[in-house]
Parts: C-alpha cells; sequence; structure tokens
C-alpha cells in the first residue's frame, strides 16, 4: 500500500490525472494506519504490560509513538487538492508520509523481533521516540 502511493505521488504532478488515485490512496493508508494503531494496542499491551515489568519501555515507546502517528494524521489535508501548486505539495506530503512509515515499520520490526528473540532480558535499543 504505501510503495503504491510513493509511485504515484512520483508521477505527480506531471501526470495530473493521478491525482485522484494518490488521493484514494491517501486516504486508505490513513485509514488503515489508525486501525492498524489500534489493532497493535489491543496485541501488545497486554504483551508488553507483563508483571515482570522487562516490557515497559517498550509500552511507553509504542504509546509516545502512537500518539506522534495520531497527531500527524490529524494533521494530513481531509481534502483533495485542486490547483496544481497545491497538488505538488500534497504529493510532496504523501511521499514524505510514505517514506515514514517505511522506516518506522523497519524499526518497530527490528525491535519487536530483537524483543522476541531474547526474551524477557531484551532491552530495546535507543532510537527516535524512544524515551
Amino acid at each position: 500500500m504505501v510503495h503504491s502511493l510513493l509511485d504515484t505521488a512520483a508521477r505527480l504532478p506531471g501526470d495530473e490525472s493521478e491525482a485522484e488515485i494518490l488521493w484514494e490512496q491517501f486516504a486508505t493508508l490513513r485509514f488503515a494506519l489508525a486501525q492498524h494503531l489500534l489493532d497493535e494496542e489491543d496485541l501488545l499491551e497486554p504483551i508488553f504490560a507483563r508483571s515482570d515489568g522487562t516490557g515497559a519501555p517498550l509500552l511507553v515507546r509504542m504509546n509516545v509513538e502512537h500518539a506522534r502517528q495520531r497527531a500527524t494524521l490529524s494533521l494530513l489535508p481531509s481534502h483533495r487538492p485542486r490547483d496544481a501548486a497545491a497538488l505538488r505539495t500534497f504529493a510532496e506530503i504523501a511521499a514524505g508520509m510514505g517514506r515514514a512509515l517505511l522506516a518506522e515499520m523497519d524499526e518497530e520490526e527490528e525491535q519487536l523481533l530483537s524483543f522476541w528473540a531474547l526474551g524477557p532480558s531484551a532491552k530495546p535499543h535507543s532510537g527516535p521516540g524512544t524515551p
């Protein structure tokens, strides 16, 4: 989904016929990300909130990241831009959002996989968003 959005954004504003496609991809991704945050919290909060406290740093980090991501989502455009300048800006915003999501997903997977592989003794590495 993210890669398709990036591909479409790269074709704009040169091919303005892609504007509606990009807007639909953007709206779909925004909805999917909001739903993903809820699903992730439902799945991971009980696991991170272990009685021995070993998951607490990851729970804090997840909550901080999710708050930041929700704040970003709230700032995103809610209407498809119509003129060429606004469309160019929108394509840049959409592409930036896509690249940031891919980077965060890679980092999150690395952290979670190391946490699961190392078990309760795992310590989250510091990085963006780590308290």
